[in-house]
């Protein structure tokens, strides 16, 4: 063997020796890079999963919203109609709000539609390819605040145009009471003076309990169960009341068909006048109730010594 052709073998067996003692084998070296290669891009895909999905949520909230919003635009639009029809104050400023929340609609229905997801989702798959975390990042909260301003901007809308709108129903009804009222003056008076004096007797009944009450302690040696039997005859007496009285009026309340309320809301003076005359009655009849009720009440109250003889004060 000569010279040269001996170094030449010993110097390849000191380096394939040494890159076997260091691990350092071409093979080995590439394969424990792709390693490291998959981890970080395993690693980076979990954290993009979880900046697609507040991406994703946040583009669910906007889009809830905004059917929310438009709801309330149309019953906006409806409500100008009937501006017209009937001629209620304030339609140019209506006509203006309205439109002017249309217009805001629309510009976070073109900014939200600018952050597509596809995209989105193409561009951090780049990113993870790369292995670039530090971009993806970057790339993740831009995105999140052009949404979460769209979002902003969106919640503020709502907001506005809710109370708008609640205001604008209110108005409507406003105007079909007063249209309404002015047509029935003598109804509605017979009406508001019954139902006036049955929210008297109403009130007026915790303290009237409160009187017999005070007045037992007074002539009783008050203990529970005295003091319980009372309480139970008195809410006896008042449910007695109620359910062959009052209820007729609740009955009436609940009842599209002669709902005072329902008919100024559709402004319907022929349903209004039947409403306004069937609580008009009930009231009265409830009234005329009370008025014995009250008698029943007071008797009641002066025979406590003799219902609990066995209690009465030495």
């Amino acid at each position: 063997m000569s010279k040269l052709k001996k170094f030449t073998t010993i110097a390849t067996a000191t380096t394939l020796s040494a890159g076997i003692l260091l691990g350092l084998l071409p093979t080995e070296t590439q394969a424990a890079t792709n390693t490291k290669v998959v981890q970080a891009q395993n690693d980076l895909k979990k954290q993009v999963s979880s900046y697609i999905k507040v991406l994703t949520n946040l583009k669910s909230e906007i889009a809830y919203t905004d059917y929310d919003v438009y709801d309330y635009y149309k019953e906006l639009q409806s409500d100008i109609t009937l501006f017209n029809k009937y001629s209620y104050s304030g339609k140019d400023e209506l006509v203006k709000k309205t439109t002017g929340f249309k217009t805001r609609i629309d510009k976070a229905r073109k900014d939200n539609a600018a952050v597509d997801m596809k995209k989105i989702k193409a561009q951090f798959n780049t990113y993870i390819k790369k292995v670039d975390s530090k971009n993806a990042k970057t790339y993740y909260t831009t995105q999140k605040n052009k949404l979460t301003a769209i979002r902003n901007y969106q919640n503020h809308t709502y907001n506005n145009i809710e109370e708008y709108t609640y205001e604008i129903e209110d108005q409507i009804y406003t105007e079909n009471e007063i249209y309404i009222r002015k047509q029935l003056p003598v109804e509605y008076k017979n009406f508001e003076t019954e139902s006036t004096l049955g929210m008297q007797h109403l009130y007026g009944l915790s303290s009237k309990e409160s009187e017999i009450i005070s007045y037992a302690y007074e002539v009783l040696d008050m203990d529970y169960p005295t003091h319980r039997q009372i309480e139970t005859d008195i809410t006896n007496m008042f449910e007695k009341l109620y359910t062959g009285n009052f209820g007729d009026i609740d009955d009436l309340e609940e009842g599209d068909n002669y709902s005072l309320y329902t008919a100024i809301e559709k402004r319907d003076v022929a349903k209004a006048k039947t409403a306004l005359v069937k609580s008009t009655a009930a009231y009265k009849n409830f009234n005329d109730s009370y008025n014995q009720f009250e008698i029943d009440l007071n008797t009641y109250k002066a025979n406590l010594t003799v219902k609990f003889a066995n209690k009465v004060k030495k």
